[in-house]
């Protein structure tokens, strides 16, 4: 069975979420496609859902298409809808770091 997962991951390291899911490699609940026979494959999708909350990539629609006729299950959508919540709330802790270290350094001079 051929998968859309990435080959040439390090061993050690887990490879990058699924795009339609949003799951590890391991925890994937995609079904394989039966044209393709790939898991986890957005292109396989039908589908053009927006995404619920902003991500890494901000607001943006599927990339799908009419693929190959799978739909995305409510699980699937609830799942990459929580890892993009996820992923918003890291980045807005990120920012907040980012910016008290620059009021810091401002405050001090050390930065212009």
């Amino acid at each position: 069975m051929r998968t859309a997962w990435r080959d040439d991951d390090p061993p050690d390291q887990e490879g990058f979420p699924c795009d339609v899911c949003g799951q590890g490699e391991y925890d994937c609940i995609c079904p394989v496609c039966p044209e393709c026979e790939c898991q986890g494959n957005l292109s396989c999708y039908r589908d053009n859902l927006l995404y619920l909350l902003p991500s890494a990539f901000d607001w943006r629609p599927s990339l799908a298409g009419e693929g190959h006729g799978l739909v995305r299950s409510l699980a699937q959508v609830a799942l990459r809808t929580d890892m993009d919540r996820q992923i918003w709330e890291e980045d807005q802790q990120w920012e907040g770091y980012t910016q008290e270290w620059a009021d810091d350094h401002l405050s001090r001079g050390e930065i212009s």
